[in-house]
């Protein structure tokens, strides 16, 4: 999630065109920390969230359809907020809110026959939702407008796909 100008200082910017898992992104943190590297990151508040939700529906999809999968749960959170009011970074600073699109998340892939409410009760829910709110911390929550204006002067480095070699109008 990081982008590898952290090496340098350079702060990384997360477009409301990409997702992120907040969870995932402070164990990257933590990591680069205790090697001696500082990061900065800023994520559009538009920005998508990927739960451990997605990633465990991403493993069950794939493994029916026969493919692999990186386990990230990408594919399932785009899917999911093609049709569905989804979690977005501008959410995580509200527990009742996180809990609410948890809640909903869960309930889909119920319905749909991926889990039962037993895999992800109540409690499992909060616990989900305290790792987002808190992990949410270690990056600052911006706006389109922000990223735009940081990039309209200076040399910027585009990382594409988020390392997934995926491009979601063309392909690999």
């Amino acid at each position: 999630s990081i982008g590898s100008g952290a090496f340098s200082n350079v702060p990384t910017f997360i477009s409301k065109y990409c997702t992120v898992d907040p969870i995932a992104l402070e164990n990257e943190y933590v990591s680069l920390y205790t090697k001696g590297f500082g990061a900065t990151v800023y994520v559009d508040r538009e920005c998508l969230v990927t739960t451990p939700i997605h990633i465990a529906a991403n493993i069950i999809r794939e493994r029916e359809n026969g493919h692999g999968t990186t386990g990230t749960g990408f594919g399932e959170t785009v899917y999911y907020a093609i049709e569905h009011n989804a979690l977005r970074v501008r959410d995580l600073r509200n527990m009742g809110m996180i809990l609410v699109r948890l809640r909903e998340l869960r309930d889909f892939y119920v319905e749909a026959g991926f889990f039962s409410k037993d895999d992800f009760p109540y409690s499992v829910l909060q616990h989900i939702a305290m790792r987002l709110f808190v992990s949410a911390k270690e990056f600052s929550i911006i706006s389109h407008d922000k990223l735009l204006d940081e990039i309209s002067y200076g040399h910027t480095v585009f990382e594409g796909a988020q390392g997934f070699v995926l491009d979601e109008n063309f392909g690999f």
